[in-house]
């Protein structure tokens, strides 16, 4: 078992029985998993103080306590005499992940690291990069994935102990490269401060979360700190992959452009260091020549095998990455002709008489009219789209979402995704408001029999497009989790011959 000496902790204030030597277990911040014997790391979250479930920790008889500096005074109030120790600093959540890091040996030193943030295009994105290296790792909205074994992390971007607890276990077992979706609510509470990257690339920022983010500005700059943070990185020299095409995009380039870092800009933009071109359709994905300017110069023809011209926004940085690591461009245009779409993103379902079902995640209004444009150019007999928006978020981008469906789809089908605490019915209404044409949509509350709606009234050469919750198999409703997947209904209701 490993032995933590307390001489190491200078700097830290302490309280109860404090040994020369500690001997622990491992590392917890969850109360609900923790172990006796386990350090526990204390974070106070949105809503909740670590002092309202401590007493649950110390049943659990922990090695040690470790909690911001400004819990010390109701420690000693509230457990006079105590013989567990307790540790606090100011500027906790950063100071522990440094003593995390540590102990742990730093194993994002031993790997590849690869960032990716924005509003749109972060799964994908980061899930393309995990097909396309050897031994390598996936954390992000759909779990944490290495050699094809998934754990459900439950959130877009994990705690800091929880990724740190990963990649040791992932570098242990020989694993070269991290590919990781990185959320603004993420690097808004700093909770992956500490971490190191080789590569950070930023997708596109559009409305979303400003449930959270009071506006787009702070929006943006909860974004930008994740670059920001990187130029005090001192293992890893990083590198920026920008998309010049977004505005936002563009910021971020004129901020750090004196920054001293390398930053490698894309998008169909003429300065665009790697600039799309010609960009060509097809039932079965695209094609389009990669232009790229500087030392190794030259055109590129590349055949993409999935669905939406932002998927081209979605590989190419995969692709800029492992260019300026040292893969030839030959290699790496055979790599992307045999990539798989992440789960529920623009996930294909053929339903017979030539009509095909789309799962797709898109759930704000720029991924729903890009989602919609993107079927819309397979020219379908009928574009019908089963949505809805969850509840307890941003509601400023309901109407914009049915305005998005209003005019790009040929008939909406408003219904729940994960209500959460409001009344389903209240965010339908929402939504509805975005629509001109009463015609031209109808809501239904229950979801499944929505989906079978839509389904039952699509011609031969229709499509479905079924947006909100791709990959996951669950709907929140109230604070309950209760199973629910999208495509196993659309599958269902084949077997049916809806």
């Amino acid at each position: 078992m490993p032995i933590l000496q307390t001489s190491y902790l200078d700097g830290w204030e302490s309280y109860g029985d404090i040994p020369e030597q500690i001997i622990y277990n491992s590392f917890s911040s969850d109360s609900r998993i923790m172990n006796s014997g386990d350090l526990f790391f204390g974070y106070d979250g949105l809503s909740r103080s670590v002092l309202d479930y401590l007493d649950s920790v110390l049943e659990k008889r922990p090695a040690a306590v470790f909690l911001e500096n400004s819990h010390a005074d109701s420690i000693r109030g509230k457990y006079p005499g105590t013989k567990i120790p307790f540790f606090f600093k100011p500027d906790f959540r950063k100071a522990s992940h440094q003593f995390i890091a540590h102990r742990m040996d730093y194993p994002f030193l031993k790997m590849r690291m690869l960032a990716v943030t924005g509003t749109n295009g972060k799964t994908s994105l980061a899930w393309y990069d995990y097909q396309m290296r050897e031994k390598s790792v996936y954390i992000g909205t759909i779990g944490m994935f290495r050699d094809d074994t998934v754990d459900d992390s439950g959130m877009t971007t994990p705690d800091f102990l929880r990724v740190m607890q990963f990649l040791e276990k992932s570098a242990g077992e020989g694993a070269q490269s991290v590919s990781m979706e990185v959320s603004s609510h993420a690097l808004d509470q700093d909770r992956l401060w500490g971490l190191e990257w080789d590569y950070l690339v930023f997708t596109n920022l559009t409305q979303d979360h400003l449930d959270y983010h009071s506006d787009m500005e702070q929006y943006f700059h909860a974004k930008l700190k994740l670059f920001a943070n990187a130029l005090t990185q001192k293992g890893k020299k990083p590198v920026f992959i920008i998309n010049a095409d977004d505005e936002y995009g563009k910021r971020i380039m004129d901020i750090f452009r004196n920054s001293g870092v390398k930053i490698l800009s894309y998008g169909k933009k003429e300065n665009s260091h790697f600039q799309i071109m010609n960009i060509q359709v097809a039932m079965d994905g695209y094609s389009f020549d990669l232009k790229i300017s500087g030392e190794k110069s030259g055109i590129f023809p590349v055949n993409l095998p999935l669905i939406g011209e932002f998927n081209i926004y979605n590989i190419l940085p995969v692709m800029v990455a492992g260019f300026h690591s040292g893969e030839s461009m030959e290699t790496l245009v055979e790599k992307v002709r045999n990539i798989r779409p992440a789960p529920g993103r623009m996930e294909k379902i053929p339903i017979g008489k030539n009509r095909l079902a789309v799962v797709d995640y898109a759930h704000t209004p720029d991924a729903l009219r890009k989602g919609l444009i993107t079927l819309r150019e397979l020219n379908p007999s009928r574009l019908v789209c089963v949505f809805g928006a969850g509840g307890d978020r941003d509601r400023k981008k309901r109407p914009l979402m049915g305005q998005a469906v209003d005019e790009l789809s040929d008939y909406g089908i408003i219904t729940s995704d994960n209500p959460r605490t409001e009344n389903p019915l209240a965010i339908m209404e929402d939504v509805r408001s975005g629509f001109l044409d009463s015609s031209r949509y109808e809501m239904i509350e229950d979801r499944k029999s929505a989906i079978r709606k839509g389904l039952s009234i699509l011609p031969e050469n229709g499509i479905l497009y079924i947006a909100g919750k791709g990959h996951e198999n669950y709907q929140i409703i109230g604070k309950e989790k209760i199973y629910f997947c999208d495509p196993e209904v659309v599958k269902e209701s084949i077997q049916e011959k809806l």
